[in-house]
């Protein structure tokens, strides 16, 4: 997807849209195990996903958000532990 395509997706969607490409991309980048992906559901402390997996998050939330994000300024596993939390956190860039 171009950088135009990108960002008419992200300032066209709404918060399903939003949601369903989350949980796409988490599942792309889950560890091997069972585990039930819900809204409220730990991803970061139980290991749901991997450093790896969260560098990746944080790619794709930048993007979503068109800024870059400083990981330093705040506790990702306090932030993003859950899809809510992450559906919060890009909410509150687009107001």
């Amino acid at each position: 997807m171009s950088g135009d395509d990108a960002m008419t997706d992200r300032s066209a969607g709404n918060g399903s849209d939003v949601r369903e490409r989350l949980v796409r991309l988490l599942e792309e980048h889950r560890v091997d195990f069972d585990f039930d992906l819900g809204d409220d559901a730990s991803l970061i402390r139980s290991g749901f996903i991997d450093s790896v997996g969260l560098y990746n998050l944080a790619l794709w939330i930048e993007n979503e958000v068109g800024s870059e994000i400083d990981l330093a300024a705040f506790d990702a596993t306090s932030r993003w532990d859950t899809v809510a939390d992450i559906l919060r956190f890009i909410g509150k860039f687009r107001e």
